[in-house]
Order: C-alpha cells, then structure tokens, then sequence
C-alpha cells in the first residue's frame, strides 16, 4: 500500500556533531526550505540527541507524472529518506535516513526513558499546528533523483564519506 509522504523525521546524534549548533542550522534550514517561514517542529532531547518531527502536506509521489519521467521505484518513501538529510544539511544520522520507511518508523514519546542512555525524553519545542508543503521541496528531489539515475547509467556510485557524512561519488570497479 503507498503511502504520501505527510509526515517528516530527522535525527540528529550527538556522538558525531556538534548538536546545539545543528540544530539550530537544522531549523533554520526547515523555515527557509518551505514556503511558510513560520513552520515550528517538534523537537525532542532524546537523551543522545535531537528529534525533529514536522507533519505536512503532502501528495501521493507515486501517482506525479514527474517522477514518472525519471522511472523511480517508491518515491514517496525516498523522499522521507531524502527530506531528512537535505533539511539537516546532510547533518542527520545516516543510518537513520536508510532505514525509514512507512513499515519502519519509530517516534520517541515524551516522558519515556532511551534505554540506550537512561535518560528522559524531553519536549524542546512543540509543533505549532503549521502544516507546510512539500511542494517547494519537490524540485530539488527531482534533481537529486534525476542525478541518481545519471549517474547510474554512467556507471558511478554515491558513497557515504564517514566524516563528513557528504555523498560523493567513485567509479563503480569494472571487472
């Protein structure tokens, strides 16, 4: 069953970034990549880090006759994975973004305890009812797309570089 893509995720860990600094540049970048700047978050202290859950407006990807031209499978869950990084400037947990899906998505709930560290889960910042849209969102989708495909039939590969958790691209080995 598809699914649009109305609801968005972003997890920024703090053993790899400095996390106060990010996420402010986290949310400064989600007001200035949607059309209405005044576009509030949640956002939750995990114990580790910060979690950012942003509902919105969104349409079934799968039935756009845009992403029809570039032949993509499952573009409404791409794009959950894609939103995370692009929002967080590439900054969100990597591992997170590869493994959300709408079959695999796991909310923190204010209050509990993160077994991982034992501590509370805090509300920073609550949603303030604003549901933007992704349509502002959507061109810059197509092109990552568009550049994922091009480099497919170039025969190149993204890669995650470890440290500065940026894609960048190598030649795929010819064998």
């Amino acid at each position: 069953m598809k699914q649009e893509p109305n609801f968005l995720f972003i997890d920024l860990d703090s053993q790899t970034l400095d996390i106060d600094k990010e996420l402010g540049h986290t949310l400064a970048n989600i007001k200035s990549k949607f059309e209405n700047s005044a576009v509030e978050p949640t956002v939750l202290w995990s114990g580790r880090g910060y979690h950012i859950y942003l509902p919105v407006n969104a349409l079934m990807l799968e039935n756009e006759s845009l992403f029809e031209d570039i032949d993509v499978y499952d573009p409404s869950r791409k794009f959950l994975q894609w939103s995370e990084q692009h929002l967080s400037n590439n900054k969100a947990d990597p591992c997170h973004s590869l493994g959300v899906s709408f079959n695999n998505c796991m909310l923190r709930i204010p209050g509990s305890i993160n077994s991982k560290v034992n501590r509370q889960v805090i509300v920073i910042q609550k949603w303030n009812g604003i549901k933007a849209s992704i349509r502002p969102l959507l061109y810059d989708f197509y092109i990552h797309l568009a550049n994922i495909k091009l480099r497919e039939v170039q025969g190149i590969k993204a890669k995650r570089d470890p440290v500065s958790r940026r894609f960048y691209t190598y030649w795929r080995k010819k064998s």
